[in-house]
């Protein structure tokens, strides 16, 4: 009896270490899905950490890209902010020299035609200078001249000159003083006395000589004046 339960008692006890290594089996099988179960697990981790990090480092790429762009299009902008500056530099500085080249033939005009009008007022004025004193000079003896010119024609053997004084005491010759004072000879001027009229008349005296060599002298240049001032 003691025997059959000594022997229950070990059969019993098998069975339990039975269970327990099956148990233990189960146990590890456990263990080693849920270790397949963690390999999985951080392979996935890994894979997300990887794929969050290629999503990281395309952002930084399309940000990097997108500020390349940016720098592009400023430089862009840049370079057609000086493309227009230069532009309108160039406008401006053909703008000043068309100024400056209109203002220097305005000047230039103006000096010509005040160098033109000067000179052709220094050439009117020393014409007039020396034909007023050319006219100055002839017309003192023009009138008396002309009346002695005439006469000598009309009677040229009955003439003879004589002092003005002695015309001073013929009546007739007092009232022709009278009636022309402008054109009277001077004091001891020779006259020209007709025989039967009465009255005395002037020689004509040419101009002095250093009238007309002021004429012949002045004149080529005052003619070279006037040329240059039409040219």
């Amino acid at each position: 009896m003691y025997h059959s339960i000594t022997e229950v008692y070990h059969s019993i006890t098998g069975l339990y270490h039975s269970i327990t290594g099956v148990y233990h089996s189960i146990t590890g099988v456990y263990h080693s899905i849920t270790g397949v179960y963690h390999s999985i697990t951080g392979l996935y981790h890994s894979i997300t950490g990887l794929y969050h990090l290629i999503t990281r480092l395309y952002h930084s790429i399309t940000g990097l890209y997108r500020s390349i762009t940016e720098v592009y299009r400023s430089i862009t902008e840049v370079y057609r902010s000086i493309t227009e500056v230069q532009r309108a530099n160039t406008g401006l500085r053909q703008a000043i020299t068309g100024l400056w080249c209109l203002i220097t033939g305005l000047l230039w005009t103006i000096f010509s035609l005040y160098y033109k009008i000067s000179v052709c007022l220094v050439v009117l004025l020393g014409f007039g200078m020396v034909y007023g004193v050319l006219w100055l000079t002839i017309s003192e003896n023009s009138w008396a001249g002309l009346c002695g010119f005439g006469i000598l024609l009309k009677n040229p053997s009955q003439t003879r000159p004589i002092p003005i004084e002695a015309n001073r005491q013929d009546p007739v010759s007092d009232l022709a003083d009278r009636q022309s004072t402008r054109h009277s000879p001077s004091e001891g001027q020779a006259c020209w006395v007709p025989e039967g009229s009465g009255q005395a008349v002037p020689t004509i005296e040419p101009a002095p000589i250093y009238y007309r060599g002021m004429l012949s002298y002045c004149a080529p240049f005052l003619f070279f004046f006037f040329v240059r001032a039409l040219a």
